[in-house]
C-alpha cells in the first residue's frame, strides 16, 4: 500500500484562483547552497521586463538572505524577489496557498537526488499550484504525465514555461484544476480512512 509523501494542511485552506497572487513564483528550500538559482534568476531578468508585476518568494531556512541577496542587488528585478522570514510551517503553506506556480530547482549535485520525492512538491500540489521544475528527481515523471507542469533544463525553457502559465489564464486554470485534482488521490487521511474501513480499492478511486 502507498501512503504518500503528502502534507498536513496545519488549518490552510486551499484558495480560490481569484484569491491567489496571479503572477508569482514560490520556492522553498531547506538549504540554498543546493538551489540552482542561476537559471531562476536568468530567467527572471527576462521575466520582469514582459510581467513587471511579477513576485518571487523565497522560502528557505538559516540566514540565507544576505548571500542570495548579494547575487541580484544590481538586478533590474531586486525589488520584486521577496525574501521570507517565515515563523511556522502553516505561515509557508499559508504562503504557498497565495502563490500561483511552485518551483523545483536543485543543483542535482547531490548523488540521491533522482530518488528524492520532494515534499515542497506535495506541498505545491496540496494547494493547487502547478509545477515548473528541473529534472532529477522520483517525480518528473508524475508531473509530465499528470500534465500538472513543465520539467525545464534552462533558463530559455523556463522563461516559456512562465509565459504560458501568465499568458494565458484559461490553461492556468485548467492545469490548477488537474493539479487539485491530483491532490485528492494523495489525501492520506481519505486513503487510510478507506483501509481502516475494509474499502482497500476505495484508495484507488479518484
Amino acid at each position: 500500500m502507498y501512503i504518500p509523501n503528502s502534507p498536513i494542511f496545519h488549518g490552510v485552506k486551499i484558495k480560490n484562483a481569484d484569491e491567489i497572487d496571479r503572477f508569482s513564483l514560490i520556492l522553498v528550500f531547506s538549504n540554498y547552497l543546493q538551489v540552482d538559482f542561476k537559471i531562476i534568476f536568468d530567467s527572471m531578468e527576462l521575466l520582469f521586463h514582459k510581467f513587471p508585476q511579477i513576485k518571487l518568494k523565497l522560502i528557505g531556512r538559516g540566514n540565507f538572505k544576505n548571500n542570495v541577496e548579494a547575487m541580484i542587488k544590481d538586478k533590474d528585478f531586486f525589488n520584486r524577489v521577496d525574501f521570507l522570514d517565515i515563523p511556522s510551517h502553516s505561515v509557508t503553506l499559508t504562503e504557498i496557498s497565495k502563490s500561483a506556480i511552485g518551483l523545483e530547482c536543485n543543483t542535482q549535485s547531490l548523488y540521491w537526488n533522482e530518488f528524492r520525492e520532494p515534499i515542497k512538491i506535495r506541498e505545491y500540489i496540496a494547494f493547487g499550484l502547478p509545477i515548473i521544475s528541473k529534472p532529477g528527481h522520483a517525480l518528473v515523471e508524475e508531473i509530465r504525465e499528470e500534465g500538472i507542469g513543465f520539467i525545464v533544463t534552462n533558463a530559455d525553457e523556463f522563461v516559456k514555461a512562465v509565459e504560458t502559465f501568465f499568458n494565458d489564464f484559461d490553461y492556468y486554470i485548467q492545469t490548477r484544476k488537474k493539479v487539485l485534482a491530483l491532490s485528492k488521490r494523495y489525501d492520506k487521511k481519505r486513503i487510510l480512512d478507506n483501509v481502516f474501513l475494509g474499502n482497500l480499492e476505495g484508495q484507488f478511486q479518484s
